[in-house]
């Protein structure tokens, strides 16, 4: 909504300075609803389990492969052995899993009317007798969580040149010899497995830059090797593109998706920015206003905004930008002509961009607060096994996030999914009327699917 207001009092002079990514703590009191997954969405979840002694497999490769070998999402499995696959393509799919010691496992998948199927991934112990052979694993636990691991199997699996992986070795041998991100990220080594000449999509932590410049910018001056965990880059063919990653840009071009590593929530850094202020020109027009996060409301310091504006007498539009000052402030003075957007970028992630009302143009001082999803809520999922009676016995089943509010029954077949959840820790509960049957503290990290195995007595 665009307010007409009095010019207020600002300083003189524009300020530029670089991106600063910030993790923000999410206020207990603050709540937000959230749209639940559409019906689009087919889901595979289970656990990985030795087939001889039932326990839980780790760190298991486990994929989705659609028609024609193309993959379609892969994670690895957790601790506990539990994991969970979504993806838009919901025809018949093949389910994957391979792990060192044991036979590579696959089964057909087609989802049933609710979009979901739990599968449990019994995997035999491979019989064949090797020499001994001592392995140096230096596995990242964020590389890990992410599925960077995964993909990398699945990539090597098929046995096809679909796209290339970088670690942390990588980036510091370029670091010593005073690279910088972008530098790593499109190396001529990377650019040679490119059969297209067009640019390569970018996803920066799983985040999409729509503007290929923007995420240049960061990748050049935002961040530095040394804050980099791994790099993905898939090749512009036909199914080399996890579809995590698919944009219709990468369709084309391929995609570089680059994972950071996790830093403990920063401080607010003290920004020296300026805001100007509107002349005295009675056909002046200027707007302002604050950057803040959609679902907590906190002021986001240091985020860019990008102003699309046609000046009186020109037929081009301009893109101008400014960035906000400590308080999540900014302004633009003075224009010259009418805005037909505003956008604005925190970090990583930009919000679809404001359509301002050509209908309302006129002189003066206007306000427009743009929202970034900076902070989102989160989901649980999973089935509450281990309940003796079947269907009956889990229709007096409750799950719970105990700090929340929040209860949700499992199906008859122990299913279960609760939403809009803040991130942060919680306690989730299984309760039959009074009794505590399974108490389990969790992590919800903002905007991800926290997948969960509930077993009466185990752990």
């Amino acid at each position: 909504m665009i307010d007409r207001s009095p010019s207020r009092r600002a300083f003189p002079g524009t300020g530029i300075v670089g991106l600063v990514y910030l993790l923000l703590a999410s206020p207990a009191q603050t709540t937000a609803q959230t749209e639940l997954p559409g019906d689009d969405v087919c889901r595979v979840f289970g656990r990985v389990v030795d087939a001889i002694t039932g326990d839980p497999v780790a760190g298991v490769s486990i994929w989705l492969e659609g028609a024609d070998e193309v993959f379609l999402v892969g994670r690895q499995s957790s601790t506990d052995g539990s994991y969970a696959l979504e993806t838009s393509e919901c025809g018949e799919a093949l389910l994957r899993a391979t792990m060192i010691g044991y036979v590579d496992f696959a089964e057909a998948v087609t989802f049933d009317g609710g979009g979901r199927r739990v599968v449990t991934i019994r995997l035999e112990r491979d019989p064949v007798e090797v020499e001994a052979l001592t392995v140096d694993i230096t596995q990242s636990a964020r590389l890990r969580d992410v599925g960077f691991y995964a993909r990398e199997a699945w990539v090597e699996a098929s046995g096809k040149d679909l796209g290339q992986f970088y670690d942390t070795d990588e980036f510091a041998a370029r670091a010593a010899a005073g690279g910088n991100t972008l530098g790593i990220a499109m190396s001529a080594r990377v650019r040679r497995i490119y059969s297209s000449s067009c640019t390569p999509s970018f996803y920066v932590d799983g985040v999409w830059f729509r503007a290929p410049g923007r995420a240049a910018r960061w990748l050049r001056y935002g961040i530095q090797p040394k804050d980099i965990e791994g790099i993905e880059v898939y090749r512009a063919i036909h199914g080399s593109v996890p579809e995590e990653y698919r944009d219709p840009n990468s369709n084309t071009c391929g995609a570089v998706v680059v994972w950071t590593k996790k830093a403990p929530p920063a401080q607010v850094p003290r920004l020296e920015v300026e805001l100007c202020a509107p002349s005295d020109d009675p056909n002046g027009i200027s707007f302002g206003g604050v950057v803040a996060d959609d679902v907590t409301g906190v002021h986001l310091p240091a985020s860019y905004v990008t102003m699309m504006v046609t000046r009186f007498g020109k037929e081009k539009e301009d893109e101008i930008e400014t960035v906000a000052d400590a308080e999540g402030r900014y302004r633009y003075c003075d224009i010259g002509g009418w805005p037909s957007s505003l956008q604005a970028q925190y970090g990583t992630i930009t919000a679809e961009a404001f359509e301002v009302d050509s209908t309302r143009a006129a002189p003066g001082y206007w306000e427009v607060d743009l929202k970034l999803a900076v902070i989102r809520t989160g989901s649980v999922v999973g089935v509450v096994g281990g309940v003796e009676g079947g269907p009956d016995a889990l229709a007096a089943i409750e799950v719970s996030v105990e700090d929340a509010d929040l209860p949700a029954s499992p199906d008859g077949e122990g299913y279960f999914e609760i939403h809009d959840i803040m991130p942060g820790d919680h306690t989730v509960t299984v309760r039959r009327g009074d009794e505590v049957l399974v108490r389990r503290e969790i992590t919800v990290r903002s905007g991800a699917t926290e997948v969960l195995t509930l077993t009466p007595d185990v752990p």
